[in-house]
Formats: C-alpha cells, sequence, structure tokens
C-alpha cells in the first residue's frame, strides 16, 4: 500500500472494515521495527477490527491481512524477548495462511514476515520465509516479477552477508531479470546498486562498470535523481579502485553535491568515508582523518552501527599512520567494545590487529602479542563458522529446491487426476447421449410396431413406410446432439471454429466425430454413439485427417487437443 503515513493515520480514524484493517497493519509494519509495543497496541487494535468485518471467513483480504498481523505481532514478542509466545503466533499465522487459496497473497506475508525477521537478527527464520513466499510463486506459476525480484534479492543480500558469493551472484542476477520485466523501476534501481557494491567490494571493476551504467541511466529515464547519488558514488570508488584519482575525486564531489542536495546523511557519510579512502591511497594520512571524522559525525545521527565501525576503523588506520598512538588506541578500544557486543567478529579481528600494531609501536610487547592471539582465535572461529555456514547453506538450498520439485510433482500429478476426471465425465456424458438416444429410438419403434400390428392392408403397409423413415430420420438425433454441443462448448470453448479455420468444408458428421474424438472417445464408442459402423468411422476420420492436412505420423487425437 504505497501512501505516506498522514494518510494511514485519516483511514485509520475515518475509514471503515477492510480500509481501516488495511491501515492499522501497515501502520504497524512501517513501526514495528522501532517501538514494539506501539507496534503491538497497533496490532491488538486490528485484530480487534477483525470480529467487525461482514463475512470474516469468506472474505480472502480480511484473511491475508489477519495473518500479516500475525505475523508482526510474532516479530515484535521475539525481538522483545518472548520467544515461545512469538513463535506460537508466527505459527498460528502460518496455519490461517494454509486456508487461503491466494499464492501471491502468502508469497507477499512471506516476504514482509522475511524482512522483519532480518531486522532483529532471525536470519535463518528470515531465510525459511522468504524460500517459502518464493516457493508460493514458482510451484502455482505466478506472474508477479517485482514481488519474486525483491524476495530474490533479498535471499541474494542474506548470502552475501555470509561470503556466499557464488549463491548471492546467482540470485541478485535473477532477481535482475525478474525485475526488468516488472515496473517497479525504483526496485530494479536498487538491485543493480547493491550488485554493483558488491562486485566493488571484491575488486571486481569490469563486472561492476556496466552495472553501475544502467543503474546511472535508468536513475536519468525514471527521474530518480534523489538516488543518484549512489551511482555516482560507485562510479568514483570504481575509479578509485583502478587508481584513477583524478576521475575518482571528480565523481565524488557530484556525490556530495546531490547528497547535499536532498539532504541525504547516510549518502553523505559514505562519501566522506570514500574520499578518506582517497587520501589514505595517497598516503595523505592527515587528510584521511579529516574526512573519516566528518563521516562520523553524520553517522552519529542515523542509525547504521556497522557502517560506523567501519569507518572508525578507517579512522584508526589514518592514525596510526600519523603516528598519532594515544588517540588511536581510545578510537580502538571503544570499537573493541563496539564490535564485542554487536558481535562482528571480522571487525573485532581487525581491531586486535591494529591494538597489537599500537602497542608494538609503544613497546608494550606482551600486550602487543596477548591482542594478536585474540585476533588469531577469533580468525581461527570465523573460518570454522563460515566453514560451518558453508554446509548450512548448502544444506538449505538442497532442502529448498527438493521441496521445489516435490511440490510441482504434486502439482503435475493433481493437474494429471483433474484431467482424468474430466475426461471421465466427458466419457459418461457421451454414453449418456447415447443411452438417450438409444431409449428415444427404442420407445419410438415399439409405438411404431404396435400401431402396425393393430392395423391391416394398405394401412399396415403405410405404417411400416413411415416407420422406416422415421428410423432413418432418428440416425440424426437433433435435439440430443444439441444438448451435448452445448455441454460440450462448456468445456471447449470456441472449438469448432477454430476447427472450421483449419478445415474448411468439415460436414456436420465430421464434426461430430471430431467433437467425440475430443472428449477421449474410442472409435468403437464413437459408432456407437453415431450408429454407424466402425469402417465408417475410420473413413470419416481419414477425411477429417486429408481436410486438415495431416500427415500419416500425426494423431488426430493430439493435433485436436492444440486446438
Amino acid at each position: 500500500m504505497h501512501v505516506n503515513s498522514e494518510e494511514l493515520e485519516r483511514m485509520r480514524s475515518e475509514g471503515v472494515g477492510l480500509e481501516r484493517l488495511n491501515a492499522l497493519v501497515e501502520l504497524a509494519w512501517r513501526r514495528s521495527v522501532k517501538d514494539s509495543e506501539a507496534t503491538l497496541r497497533l496490532i491488538a487494535e486490528a485484530l480487534a477490527d477483525v470480529g467487525h468485518i461482514p463475512d470474516r471467513d469468506g472474505n480472502a483480504a480480511a484473511t491475508l491481512l489477519t495473518a500479516r498481523a500475525l505475523f508482526i505481532r510474532g516479530f515484535c514478542l521475539i525481538d522483545s524477548g518472548d520467544e515461545a509466545e512469538g513463535k506460537r503466533v508466527t505459527e498460528e499465522a502460518i496455519r490461517l495462511q494454509s486456508t487461503m487459496d491466494d499464492p501471491l497473497g502468502k508469497a507477499e506475508n512471506f516476504s514482509k514476515a522475511a524482512t522483519l525477521y532480518w531486522a532483529c537478527n532471525r536470519r535463518d527464520q528470515s531465510l525459511q520465509f522468504l524460500y517459502a513466499g518464493l516457493l508460493q510463486i514458482d510451484v502455482h506459476r505466478c506472474d508477479a516479477p517485482e514481488l519474486k525480484g525483491q524476495i530474490l534479492l533479498t535471499i541474494g543480500q542474506q548470502y552475501r552477508r555470509d561470503a556466499e558469493y557464488d549463491l548471492a551472484f546467482e540470485y541478485c542476477l535473477n532477481a535482475i531479470d525478474c525485475l526488468e520485466r516488472g515496473r517497479d523501476h525504483f526496485q530494479l534501481f536498487v538491485a543493480y546498486v547493491y550488485i554493483a557494491g558488491t562486485y566493488l567490494d571484491l575488486e571486481r571493476w569490469d563486472d561492476a562498470r556496466p552495472l553501475i551504467e544502467r543503474s546511472m541511466a535508468l536513475s536519468k529515464q525514471q527521474n530518480l535523481r534523489k538516488n543518484s547519488a549512489w551511482p555516482t558514488l560507485q562510479m568514483g570508488g570504481l575509479y578509485l579502485g583502478q587508481q584513477d584519482y583524478k576521475r575518482a575525486m571528480e565523481h565524488f564531489e557530484r556525490a556530495l553535491s546531490l547528497a547535499e542536495e536532498y539532504h541525504d546523511l547516510t549518502i553523505a557519510a559514505a562519501i566522506y568515508q570514500q574520499k578518506g579512502n582517497y587520501f589514505f591511497k595517497r598516503d595523505d594520512c592527515e587528510s584521511a582523518r579529516v574526512w573519516y571524522q566528518r563521516a562520523l559525525a553524520e553517522l552519529s545521527k542515523p542509525v547504521d552501527l556497522l557502517q560506523r565501525c567501519k569507518v572508525r576503523l578507517n579512522l584508526i588506520f589514518a592514525l596510526v599512520g600519523l603516528e598519532r598512538y594515544k588517540e588511536a588506541l581510545a578510537h580502538a578500544t571503544d570499537v573493541l567494545l563496539e564490535t564485542r557486543s554487536k558481535g562482528f567478529k571480522e571487525h573485532e579481528a581487525t581491531c586486535h590487529d591494529l591494538l597489537a600494531q599500537i602497542y608494538k609501536a609503544q613497546s608494550r610487547y606482551e600486550d602487543a602479542l596477548r591482542h594478536k592471539e585474540l585476533s588469531h582465535t577469533l580468525r581461527r572461529e570465523i573460518f570454522d563458522h563460515h566453514k560451518f555456514g558453508r554446509i548450512e547453506t548448502l544444506r538449505r538450498e538442497r532442502e529448498f529446491r527438493a521441496m521445489r520439485e516435490r511440490l510441482e510433482l504434486e502439482n503435475i500429478q493433481r493437474r494429471q487426476l483433474e484431467e482424468q476426471n474430466r475426461q471421465r465425465s466427458y466419457h459418461l456424458s457421451s454414453m449418456s447421449l447415447a443411452l438417450a438416444h438409444k431409449n428415444h429410438l427404442l420407445q419410438s419403434l415399439s409405438e411404431g410396431l404396435n400401431e402396425a400390428c393393430r392395423a391391416r392392408g394398405r394401412r399396415r403397409s403405410d405404417l411400416l413406410d413411415g416407420l422406416r423413415t422415421e428410423l432413418g430420420q432418428m440416425q440424426e438425433p437433433d435435439l440430443a446432439w444439441r444438448n451435448f454441443e452445448e455441454e460440450f462448448a462448456t468445456l471447449y470453448p470456441d472449438f469448432f471454429s477454430r476447427l472450421r479455420q483449419r478445415a474448411q468444408g468439415l460436414t456436420n458428421s465430421e464434426s461430430r466425430v471430431c467433437a467425440l474424438t475430443q472428449t477421449g472417445l474410442s472409435v468403437k464408442e464413437i459408432a456407437h454413439v453415431l450408429f454407424v459402423s466402425e469402417s465408417a468411422v475410420l473413413k470419416m476420420r481419414s477425411r477429417i485427417r486429408r481436410k486438415l492436412g495431416l500427415l500419416r505420423p500425426q494423431n488426430l487425437a493430439a493435433f485436436l487437443a492444440t486446438l
């Protein structure tokens, strides 16, 4: 629901029924990460409203919103420490979704739940929800390129965090393929920027350049000037990595002017950090220190602890280069506490290396050796964790692919069973038509014979002649065939019109043979329904094949199924 918060508040106060419920759930989702208590109050208000919506059990939209509200409530409970209750509510949301016949709605709910659980570092649960949403789209063959692209991109981002670059790029590039088929240009822009940033981190300059250029072109075409600072900054980082310092600084300045124009503090901090990197690579540690400190000043406003930690580590490198060990030691001590509390082990290991370097410069060799050993221990833990994580990732991928194959197989079997049941119904309808025709014929014959038996002379001869004429006419049971054709048209609309387009000059009998063949009847059964011999049916089929232009190996029934 793409409306601003003021409009949502108005709908909350003035709306009724689904409109108000939608506003409450959307407000709760937007506030969930920042304020759990306020979110829980909104969810309680939304769940109370559900009971007042008429025919709630038959209302798919109300069920969808109720399940989404329960996902949000489960997230808030887990985030606040009530793990057992949070899991129970989440399972309740999943059970409620199982009653819905709306794969896209389920996929959207799972995607939103994954976003929330990722925010509270529940990465395994987040991936489970993402895979569940992806299964809904893939197995049911839903045409939802934007939603599928967002889910694939988020999965790729998670694997990027786990340093699983092969899987990350596989999902991210598939996300771009989906988003390019959709209309969400901003999400496509985000995908370009994110994947280009990943290539830059890996120093894969040639792979990053085309994505950066595509994101810059898209920002111009779709009037995304407010966001165009990101690809401009990335292009500067690319030139910096290629040691083209003049072009790098030109792009940094351009990106900075865009960030200042739109008061984007986060990107301004990123630009300051890149400028610091620029001067640090040119061994100008003093200028690097100034820009790193400016980046830290901007990062104190938005809450981005990981980015702030990276900038402070860069600042410590600059201070060590300036031999300002006392100041560097103060920063390193603070960063060590921050990384340890937040679980940033790689940065904690880097911080121990810096402390070892500082203590060595101050001739405090015992402290330097202690921090070097701590760094070595942490890096061994990180290596073991990545090794175990790789095994878990491969296991999760195998489970996901096996589940998708199993569900697809179940869908194929279900469709085959439906087709078999449909064929049986066609067969029964054809047999019913033949039986009705037979009963009608027998009744007419019985009445005619009775009357002929009672008559004498010329009267009997006339009745017998009339009976023979009637028998000839009844071999074309118009009423029964009209009923059959009406039923056939509901199952195969436009069949006869397409048949006539392909083969002009078909007789009524030949058209009926085609229709009966389409219902799955054999030659013998068709002869029984039409009251003709099997050889006559075979001759009609031969004429039909000739009029359709079919070659001898081609199957008539298979061809008719394509009409």
